[in-house]
């Protein structure tokens, strides 16, 4: 167990053991490993290595994680699970998404642009 005082007394294990309960508490406030990571002063790296050395800490982490989503799944609306759930059929659309083969084709082929001049008298021949 982590003694309390300067952290700087602590032995590497007992480090690791004090970021590793860190992770754990904020892995209830994130889901995202990147952003466990962060909250407990460490890189994404470092936390997946201590998830792939320690198997005890990983099923715990993954336990906090999944208290995480039930709290989350508790209070969202019906319509954010369905955008997660299948987001090609329940995903918001604010525009048409265009691709450019969706484009229509020019009408005199080629690279050819066409402009209207509008109400413009044609140039005389001179």
């Amino acid at each position: 167990m982590a003694r309390l005082g300067n952290k700087d007394d602590l032995t590497l294990e007992e480090k690791q053991a004090l970021i590793k309960t860190q992770a754990l508490i904020h892995a209830e406030s994130f889901y995202h490993y990147k952003l466990i990571a962060r909250a407990a002063g460490i890189t994404d790296d470092t936390l997946k290595k201590y998830r792939d050395e320690d198997q005890s800490f990983s099923e715990q982490l993954e336990q906090a994680r999944t208290r995480f989503i039930d709290k989350k799944m508790k209070v969202a609306k019906p319509e954010f699970l369905l955008e997660r759930l299948e987001p090609e059929l329940f995903k918001l659309r604010t525009e048409k998404e265009l691709r450019v083969s969706d484009l229509p084709k020019p009408l005199l082929g080629g690279n050819s642009v066409s402009t209207d001049h509008g109400n413009e008298e044609a140039p005389s021949a001179q």
